[in-house]
């Protein structure tokens, strides 16, 4: 695990006057991507994002910093070859003696290089909406206009689409690949279930997919497909972003607590209210009494 999922952040969760379903904004008519491009700008979002990233990336440069490095010779080479190779005694990763230079010379990364990432990726994803009319799945490059939702076969409404692009562009911000052992800590998958109607769902899913890497389904059995969806379902950049759904149903603007009325009003109604199918039934499902608080804290401190 990279770090503890309880990081300390001004955000810390704490429901102590927990508002009443009566007092919710349920969004019905705000664009999504405004409100996930307004929450980004706030600075307490801001700032837990770009820390979160910073840790991440310096945890990513760090092996390589601190390896031992030593001469390596793959079987069959006799040391002729043209390229040196370094294997590290750590890591086991090898490269190519000039590349593992430039690796080591390259200058531990900052958070304020992460920050001006971040606001020229917000820039960028507020001002630039990739479309064309294929019938592919929507992803984080482009909105395919011609798709149709796997879960219903149908094609998004107009406030679909804003969840949608709200959901896809969130992932070019929050990339947490690294983060997967600790957001699943707020679930409990043995409690998600999946049918033969969600197979059929996860194999629409997967022909609409212009590779196969997002949604690997393949024609095997139903268990396997099974842990095949949820291995992408519960990963971190997918939580994030189905966390961030709810944060946008409830009209969240800046960094709202999201509460555990919030999580249970969402159970309830957020499928009806949006006809959103995208998993999450299955990932209302997995959090349990047992892992909600988990849950909560990862959605209030996380820069989602």
């Amino acid at each position: 695990m990279l770090y503890s999922p309880y990081m300390e952040t001004e955000n810390v969760y704490n429901e102590t006057s927990p508002p009443t379903p009566a007092e919710f904004r349920i969004n019905q008519e705000i664009n999504d991507t405004e409100l996930l491009i307004s929450r980004l700008r706030h600075p307490v979002i801001k700032r837990q994002v770009v820390s979160t990233l910073y840790k991440i990336r310096r945890e990513e440069q760090a092996p390589i910093l601190n390896d031992e490095w030593e001469s390596y010779l793959p079987e069959g080479w006799d040391g002729t070859e043209r390229y040196k190779l370094m294997k590290g005694k750590n890591t086991g990763k090898i490269f190519d003696v000039d590349e593992l230079k430039q690796e080591l010379a390259k200058p531990p990364i900052t958070e304020e290089e992460i920050e001006e990432w971040y606001d020229n990726a917000i820039d960028r994803i507020e001002s630039i909406t990739e479309i064309d009319y294929a019938p592919n799945s929507p992803n984080s490059e482009v909105m395919h206009l011609g798709w149709i939702q796997p879960w219903n076969e149908q094609k998004p409404t107009i406030k679909q689409w804003s969840a949608i692009e709200a959901h896809e562009k969130g992932h070019v911000i929050r990339d947490y690949d690294e983060l997967d052992s600790v957001f699943k800590e707020a679930f409990d998958i043995s409690h998600a279930t999946f049918t033969n109607e969600d197979n059929q769902i996860a194999l629409r899913q997967k022909n609409q997919s212009i590779t196969t890497e997002r949604v690997p389904i393949g024609p095997n059995t139903l268990e396997a497909n099974k842990n095949i969806f949820f291995d992408y379902l519960f990963s971190a950049v997918e939580i994030t972003e189905r966390m961030s759904q709810l944060k946008n149903y409830f009209g969240f603007e800046g960094a709202e607590m999201f509460t555990k009325t919030h999580l249970d009003y969402a159970r309830s109604h957020y499928l009806v209210d949006t006809g959103i199918e995208n998993g999450m039934r299955q990932f209302f499902e997995a959090v349990t009494p047992e892992t909600e608080q988990k849950f909560l804290h990862i959605i209030n401190n996380y820069g989602v």
